[in-house]
């Protein structure tokens, strides 16, 4: 009993010594103790608010071995769920969610979760079918603010997904009432669904606000938040600003710990976001180690994994292969089905047709993007579809809107793409390209900052000089690569004497001018000449 009350006493703003005190109680109670379903809902609870969902997941199934029906079971239930999807066990979550259901257990937010599982599951007609249902069920009788927030988070996310935009916005309101109206806990949780889940116009501004607002309300004792979702939200804003060193910090300190406690979605949400960031930079093998780190339990992590994989084979010169990957998960894409992520890989297909060739195949992509756009309101296909609108018809109009949008977004990268294209198209290219060159040079993007440099001399104009790079440890590969660079051996050439492939030395080459902040062979030889690069060991 003391042991009890004191793990509640401190659940809300301790919930991980709550944890300690309750598996303590547990341990003191014999099997078939009439209080010990009641002590483990309690360390299941303490669990999950503490960012353990592995855990968490395993106290309440023990819980629900032992709980009577009621209000309790129904709360533990749909905690087990939620930690199992959480830790990509979509199959695990769904059945729980159905058992309690044949047992009469239907208390929101059973089936708010279960349609938003069912689509993650790549079954948007059984979701469809649940979703009306499930939200009339929002409005039932004795339903807590903690349910209604557990059933708000998955019903936003399927109304999104699904583009049924307004609807998700009408949800994000009840979302934000329960953030005035509603205890600590669930406020906190409220803000950092909206951090992760709002994905109206001005979501980078909604995200800082958002944010600041779970810190403060977090309890001291929880480092990250439940389902890693302001780490995602945290990375995918700084991504988007431009602020990469800051993203990639955030991914090296979190994934590991959100993978170790069992939040595999979280974690393959860093180290996805990690991975486009280091496909920019040229740092290619960084990225395709990543890369093979990526799972796909559940359709969300399925499209990540698509893109990076993509713009890894379009990094490494293998257009055929990024357009499979790319064609083969919009042709599986159900009807009904999820539309996220399908405005970035129709994009990516309109570059590949243009450099393939295939003007009449991007001018189709581009009017999907387009459709998309209007159909959702999101930024996430305004931008795209802007960008596509002015590559296929070359119009310097439009790629002016695609500038104007992503600035008053804040979306910093795509600003400084937008300027590169504007520059590309003759539209005042000595701004518009020397603004580019700067911005992804801020951002480390190397593979873009080169374009940009290659177009200003292309069109005779002055690259700016670089901002003084620190000095870059090579490793023994790089170096040999670097000293044969210097003697003024062509790629061929290279790889015949270190015995790779051409393809691999342009990799090496990408690495190293990443690691070096040169842009060009010419870049390095100057480096060596003038000291501030070395090819001498240690």
């Amino acid at each position: 009993e003391v042991l009890l009350d004191a793990g509640r006493a401190v659940a809300a703003t301790a919930p991980l010594v709550a944890a300690d005190h309750l598996c303590r109680a547990v341990e003191l109670l014999p099997a078939g103790a009439d209080r010990r379903g009641e002590v483990l809902a309690a360390q299941a609870r303490a669990l999950h608010l503490g960012a353990r969902p592995r855990e968490a997941a395993a106290a309440g199934r023990a819980a629900l071995a032992e709980l009577p029906a009621g209000t309790t079971r129904a709360a533990i239930a749909a905690t087990v769920a939620n930690d199992l999807y959480v830790g990509g066990d979509v199959d695990g979550a769904l059945d729980v969610i159905a058992a309690e259901r044949e047992r009469g257990e239907a208390r929101c937010p059973l089936l708010s979760m279960q349609v938003n599982l069912w689509l993650q599951a790549d079954h948007p007609d059984r979701a469809a079918d649940g979703y009306a249902a499930a939200r009339a069920e929002l409005d039932g009788p004795d339903v807590t603010p903690a349910a209604a927030l557990s059933a708000l988070a998955h019903l936003v996310q399927y109304a999104n997904h699904v583009g049924r935009v307004e609807e998700a916005a009408a949800l994000l309101d009840r979302v934000r009432a329960l953030t005035e109206r509603s205890s600590p806990t669930v406020a906190l949780a409220a803000h950092e669904l909206t951090a992760f889940a709002d994905w109206r116009p001005g979501l980078l501004h909604r995200i800082d606000d958002h944010l600041a607002a779970a810190r403060r309300l977090r309890p001291d004792d929880v480092t990250l938040s439940i389902g890693g979702s302001v780490e995602a939200g945290q990375v995918r804003r700084d991504w988007l600003a431009g602020e990469w060193d800051a993203a990639l910090d955030l991914v090296r300190t979190a994934s590991f710990d959100l993978d170790q406690r069992g939040t595999t979605v979280g974690a393959q949400m860093l180290l996805g976001g990690a991975a486009e960031i280091l496909i920019d930079r040229g740092d290619i093998d960084q990225a395709t180690a990543i890369a093979g780190r990526l799972v796909t339990p559940l359709m969300a992590l399925r499209r990540i994994a698509v893109l990076v994989r993509a713009r890894l084979h379009r990094a490494l010169d293998e257009p055929a292969e990024a357009t499979a990957v790319l064609q083969a998960e919009l042709d599986a894409s159900p009807p009904g089905g999820s539309l996220w992520r399908h405005a970035e890989m129709r994009r990516e297909l309109v570059e590949l047709h243009l450099d393939a060739g295939r003007p009449d195949a991007a001018r189709a992509e581009a009017a999907a993007i387009e459709e998309l756009a209007v159909r959702t309101g999101w930024v996430e296909c305004q931008i795209p579809a802007l960008r596509a609108r002015a590559l296929v018809d070359q119009d310097v109009e439009v790629a002016r809107a695609y500038q104007d949008l992503a600035e008053a977004e804040g979306w910093a990268v795509e600003a400084a793409h937008a300027a590169l294209l504007r520059g590309e198209l003759g539209d005042d290219p000595a701004t518009h390209l020397t603004a580019a060159y700067r911005a992804f040079d801020a951002f480390g993007a190397a593979r873009w900052r080169r374009r940009s440099a290659a177009a200003l001399r292309a069109g005779g104009l002055t690259v700016p000089r670089r901002a003084a790079q620190p000095r870059s440890e090579l490793s023994d590969t790089d170096a040999q690569l670097v000293r044969l660079v210097r003697d003024g051996l062509t790629n061929r050439q290279i790889a015949a004497a270190m015995h790779y492939s051409p393809k691999t030395i342009e990799v090496y080459l990408s690495r190293i001018y990443a690691k070096t902040g040169c842009a060009s062979r010419l870049e390095l030889i100057r480096a060596l000449d003038r000291g501030t690069l070395t090819t001498d060991p240690g």
